[in-house]
C-alpha cells in the first residue's frame, strides 16, 4: 500500500545563496557524508528530503540529519533514516521508501520541440524546476532515469 508520494523542487540558484547567507543551514539539514558532496547534489538531496517530509505529514521536532540520501555504486539513490524520521515512518506503518532523483538536466523536464505543449507544462515550466526529488515505484518511468547526482 502505497501510504503518500512527496514531490518537492529546488531552485539551485536560490540554494546557493541560501548555503552562502546561512552556513549553519548546511551542518543543519546534511549529514557528514552529505556535506562532502557538491552544491547541485546537496539541492537535490534537499529537495527529497523536503519531499519525504511530506509524505510524513511534516511534524514537528523532524531532525534533518536523521535522513541520509546515500547511493549504490551504481548510482541508485536511497533513503537511510533513523532516529525522528524512523519513528514517524513507524507510526504511520511505513516499512519501504523508494526515491529518485533527477535534475532539469533530463530531456523528458524540457517543454517538447515544435509541438504543442499540455496544459500543465506551463506550471512547471513557469517555476523553473532545478531539481526534482520524488519517492516513487520501481516500475515507475522515472525510476529508469536515476544517476548519481
Amino acid at each position: 500500500m502505497i501510504i503518500g508520494i512527496g514531490v518537492d523542487t529546488v531552485n539551485i540558484e536560490r540554494f546557493e545563496r541560501i548555503v552562502t547567507e546561512t552556513p549553519a543551514f548546511v551542518r543543519r539539514v546534511f549529514t557528514a557524508s552529505e556535506r562532502t558532496r557538491n552544491l547541485r547534489s546537496q539541492a537535490v538531496r534537499f529537495a527529497a528530503k523536503e519531499a519525504l517530509a511530506k509524505v510524513l505529514g511534516a511534524p514537528a521536532g523532524l531532525n534533518w540529519q536523521d535522513c541520509e540520501v546515500a547511493s549504490t555504486e551504481s548510482g541508485q539513490p536511497y533513503l537511510v533514516v533513523s532516529g525522528t524520521i524512523a519513528a514517524r515512518a513507524r507510526s504511520l506503518g511505513i516499512n519501504r521508501l523508494h526515491l529518485s532523483l533527477t535534475t532539469n538536466l533530463w530531456p523528458w523536464l524540457s517543454p517538447p520541440q515544435n509541438t504543442s505543449t499540455p496544459a500543465n507544462w506551463s506550471t512547471c515550466a513557469g517555476s523553473t524546476p532545478k531539481a526534482i526529488a520524488l519517492p516513487c515505484s520501481p516500475q515507475s518511468p522515472q525510476a529508469k532515469h536515476r544517476r548519481n547526482v
